[in-house]
């Protein structure tokens, strides 16, 4: 439950670069990331990686591991993008 709740926190925080990116306000985490999608400036996939690593509970910890992996991964694509 712990890992979940980090990988949601994570999420949230890589959904606010994404705001500041783009010169938008965030109010709070409700439609985010529907609006997000909308952004000229995100990784490719960003909205439908976070769908994947947080739609439903890891039921193992290889299953944790892989959605670990996918924010990981989404964090570095942010990460090149927030740098240029």
């Amino acid at each position: 439950m712990y890992v979940t709740g980090c990988l949601f926190r994570a999420a949230g925080f890589m959904t606010l670069v994404v705001y500041a990116l783009n010169r938008r306000w965030w109010m709070n985490e409700k439609g985010a990331l529907a609006e997000a999608r909308t952004f000229p400036i995100l990784p490719d996939r960003f909205a439908k990686t976070i769908e994947l690593a947080l739609a439903e509970p890891a039921h193992s910890p290889a299953l944790l591991g892989e959605k670990i992996a996918m924010l990981q991964s989404l964090l570095a694509d942010l990460t090149r993008i927030a740098t240029v």
